[in-house]
């Protein structure tokens, strides 16, 4: 009432956020624990140049990496490290105004069945006997997933598509021959690490 003023301020900044999108992996994809899995994304940003937004790589809520973009916009590293699970990934953009931009998507690794310890019985063998794969250590699936078996038999070094089961009769070993057997576990998804184990037919 007697004419006395004060004054407040604030600075802010119109801009425009970058723009991030995520090209691999591949939303939804399942994976194989221990393979190389890309990463990658295109940013873009109407006032920066790409190689000068911030990327950060957030897998399940922590940050596996700050790789940033080319000038070309894409951005890209690869990992082996990740384990069997379920994954987010989220990736943010931040440019010079501190303005920002995300995208994310889910994905799966697959655990890989172990290696089998296997054995042919009879051993010693000869012309009258049966040839049988014992599975002396079964393979395990991590995630818990039934494992199954897919056999192949090599006589003297090549394979015997005839014989795909777990035993070959009698009628084909003949004195002398050297017989191999390879079993490999799959858990529908992966195969796992073959096995094998070799005998040679007596008299």
């Amino acid at each position: 009432e007697v004419g006395a003023t004060c004054t407040t301020a604030v600075n802010y900044t119109v801009g425009t956020p970058p723009s991030i999108l995520i090209t691999a992996p591949v939303d939804g994809q399942t994976y194989s624990e221990g393979e190389a899995l890309t990463f990658s994304a295109t940013v873009s940003d109407v006032q920066d140049q790409p190689e000068n937004i911030d990327l950060d790589w957030s897998v399940n809520g922590s940050s596996i990496s700050s790789q940033g973009a080319t000038s070309t916009g894409t951005a890209e590293f690869s990992t082996t490290g990740l384990t069997y699970g379920t994954y987010k990934l989220v990736v943010t953009a931040t440019d010079s105004d501190g303005l920002t931009d995300s995208d994310q998507i889910n994905f799966i690794i697959n655990g890989i069945p172990t290696q089998p310890v296997i054995s042919i019985d009879p051993d010693p063998a000869d012309t009258n006997d049966t040839l049988t794969v014992i599975l002396d250590t079964p393979s395990t699936d991590p995630e818990g997933i039934m494992v199954n078996y897919r056999y192949e038999w090599l006589m003297g070094g090549a394979v015997q598509p005839a014989y795909t089961s777990s035993t070959i009769p009698s009628s084909a070993t003949n004195k002398n021959e050297q017989w191999t057997v390879r079993v490999t576990p799959d858990d529908g998804i992966v195969d796992g690490l073959a096995a094998e184990a070799t005998i040679t037919i007596a008299n």
